[in-house]
């Protein structure tokens, strides 16, 4: 019984429905020639078959029984119970296809098709690509100088390939899985004459649910999930390795597991290096889709207090660096602008500076800046501090000097708040209504010439030094007597 009978060629054999028709649905017209004709769109139900002449196209047809294509014919986006292909050249690519599947032509190009059932390269049919097809079921593999690689073949059979005494035949990079074997293993065939090379077990995909960010020391989840090369949900235990060496865990039940995790050190980035999948036979070809996850820095903080201290004396202002946890932050580099100039300082243990006072007395806007560093934010803070001037220590004491000495030589000592002289200062005297002006010397002392001073008597003297910008005045008062 036969539906339509197509004859010639340039045909466009396009839409048609046959219900359940159960004879030929299209066919050849016998002893005519058929060929390249298009079959598109065409549904035949009730187990009708479905044949091709040469080098025709066929696209998109559903035939609820075997579909014949010959040489040179292209078929893409069918949905058939099964194939037959002979002649040389043919191309079977994107089918769904649920049923047995016979090979008897050369150069077949058969990728990328969704198989449920049995697949045949038959004894001519040399020279085959099969790659990159998703197969429940087997295959078997009668000649030689084939190639078969990037497929997923997933059978309850004993083996998903069986070579038999074909050779030459390349077998790498697939998905093997057949009654408790896998990859390599899952192969029936001669090593030494054929080519079989890193085929595996069914890949396992580790899917991470990750924050963005997090703070150090947070405790947070990680979501997991595991599935298989079909998408179908596994169990076992997983086990992943941080960037930082340790390691965290949690069991797998229908495809779901959480972890519980801490954030750790603060800046760094959280990776997932290393995987590993347990208490599942034959996942040997693991995946793991996981992103990273930030650890925020610590904010920190600049402390420092407003604070008088006097010119070249021993008080500092101090300033901590502390983080947000309040841990001070060692060897860091603090900047410091004061009057328009800036000092880079680093922190001590203690995670403090030290702001000296060798100013110009007077007061001062001090800004204090850190920049950050791998583990902490920046911070600025604006302090002000007060230098005031120094009071220098004169050295003056009373003394007597005989009446009738006509230059009398009279010696001061000056030095400054640190207790070091102070050299090539003026200092005066003043006694009896007459002034003296005396410079010290290189171990601060000053002498003055006292020549105004011959009447027997006790006479009150006055020594000042004016004081300039870093040193206050100040005077002291002595007794001086001639007799």
């Amino acid at each position: 019984m036969y539906g339509i009978t197509v004859c010639g060629q340039g045909n466009l054999i396009e839409n048609n429905t046959l219900n359940n028709f159960k004879g030929n649905g299209i066919i050849n017209q016998y002893g005519a020639t058929s060929t390249k004709n298009i079959y598109r769109n065409n549904t035949i139900t009730g187990g009708g078959s479905m044949a091709i002449g040469t080098y025709s196209i066929v696209e998109n047809n559903k035939v609820q029984a075997v579909m014949t294509i010959t040489e040179g014919c292209i078929a893409t986006g069918n949905t058939v119970k099964g194939f037959t292909i002979s002649g040389k050249h043919t191309t079977v690519k994107n089918n769904d296809i649920n049923g047995t599947i016979t090979i008897s032509g050369t150069n077949t190009t058969f990728c990328d098709n969704n198989i449920e059932g049995t697949l045949s390269i038959a004894k001519a049919a040399t020279n085959t690509l099969f790659q990159n097809n998703t197969m429940k079921g087997s295959m078997t593999v009668l000649s030689n100088n084939n190639t078969i690689s990037g497929n997923l073949i997933n059978t309850t059979g004993d083996y998903a390939i069986d070579l038999q005494t074909s050779e030459n035949n390349t077998i790498s990079n697939n998905v093997l899985v057949a009654n408790g074997k896998f990859g390599n293993d899952a192969i029936n065939g001669n090593e030494s004459t054929n080519i079989i090379l890193t085929n595996l077990g069914f890949k396992a995909t580790i899917s991470l649910v990750l924050p963005e960010s997090i703070n150090t020391k947070e405790s947070f989840i990680i979501e997991v999930s595991v599935v298989d090369e079909l998408k179908n949900p596994l169990n076992g235990k997983v086990v992943l390795q941080l960037n930082d060496g340790s390691q965290v865990s949690c069991d797998i039940v229908d495809g779901k597991g959480t972890i519980n995790c801490v954030g750790s050190t603060p800046g760094s980035t959280m990776e997932f290096e290393n995987t590993n999948l347990t208490n599942i036979e034959g996942y040997e070809n693991v995946v793991l889709n996981a992103g990273s996850i930030k650890v925020n820095k610590l904010d920190s903080t600049i402390i420092a207090k407003y604070i008088v201290m006097t010119y070249n004396s021993n008080t500092a202002c101090i300033v901590t660096l502390r983080d947000s946890e309040g841990n001070v932050i060692k060897n860091a580099k603090v900047s410091v602008l004061i009057n328009g100039k800036t000092s880079v300082l680093t922190t001590n243990s203690q995670g403090q500076i030290k702001i000296t006072n060798s100013l110009v007395p007077k007061q001062y806007s001090v800004k204090i800046s850190f920049a950050g560093n791998n583990a902490n934010n920046k911070a600025t803070k604006t302090v002000k501090i007060t230098v005031k001037k120094a009071t220098a220590k004169l050295t003056a004491n009373s003394v007597t000097f005989k009446a009738k000495t006509k230059t009398k030589k009279y010696t001061v000592t000056l030095k400054n708040n640190a207790g070091k002289v102070m050299k090539n200062t003026k200092v005066k005297l003043k006694v009896n209504g007459k002034t003296y002006t005396a410079t010290t010397n290189s171990k601060g002392k000053a002498t003055f010439k006292i020549t105004k001073l011959t009447k027997k008597g006790k006479y009150s003297a006055v020594i000042s030094y004016a004081g300039n910008a870093y040193y206050n005045k100040l005077s002291k008062t002595v007794k001086i007597t001639a007799k």
